[in-house]
């Protein structure tokens, strides 16, 4: 039976002009391939690239996030994401424990490891050429045979070019976390919680120093 082989992508077959009896050939040269059509590639169709998209097209109808979802962001690495904003179960505008920056001011949840020999915490380095102080509001939650909730404050000074932790304070459990310096970065020590699941520490700072 002769056919028009149509290949732009998805490859189908139609019978020509004045064909009879072609039912069959129909059903399982067009009809089925276009039911299978899944825009997965190769001969089951391309994939649209961004470039398929107009400017300025997308808007409210088409954006919204499903319920409790965070719109994300492609981390600076481009290994992995990073959590924004949502909105939380309270229909309020909700942003990322794991990082939230505004001028001088941030707030993190930094991820601890039990049983940890000087360790950095991530994201409490200071910028010697500027940084003058960073005051610390800290919170740490250690899960394990032993639930430790620890609250307090410290602020850490530059004196003539080093730095120290200053007027450390805290409430609720001494959770074993020891804070130290290591030139510009905060370093800790964690002890062995035994049964240890999750540590994380969450931290509200304050930078003070040069514009």
């Amino acid at each position: 039976m002769p056919f028009i082989i149509i290949q732009n992508g998805l490859t189908l077959k139609i019978p020509t002009q004045g064909t009879t009896d072609w039912d069959t050939e129909f059903l399982n040269e067009f009809a089925t391939p276009i039911s299978g059509h899944s825009h997965t590639g190769n001969g089951d169709g391309n994939q649209l690239g961004a470039g398929s998209i107009q400017d300025d097209s997308m808007d409210d109808r088409k954006i919204r996030l499903r319920t409790l979802e965070y719109l994300r962001s492609r981390n600076n690495a481009g290994s992995g994401d990073v959590d924004l904003i949502r909105a939380n179960s309270n229909d309020e505008i909700e942003l990322a424990d794991e990082i939230w920056h505004d001028g001088d001011r941030s707030r993190k949840r930094i991820s601890l490891v039990n049983n940890q020999v000087a360790a950095a915490a991530t994201g409490l380095e200071l910028d010697a050429s500027k940084d003058k102080s960073l005051f610390v509001h800290y919170r740490i939650d250690r899960q394990g045979t032993a639930n430790l909730h620890e609250e307090g404050c410290f602020t850490i000074v530059n004196k003539d070019g080093s730095y120290s932790i200053e007027g450390h304070e805290y409430v609720g459990d001494e959770a074993g976390i020891e804070f130290s310096m290591n030139v510009n970065a905060l370093e800790y020590v964690s002890t062995d919680n035994a049964g240890s699941t999750t540590n994380y520490m969450y931290t509200l700072t304050k930078r003070f120093g040069e514009v």
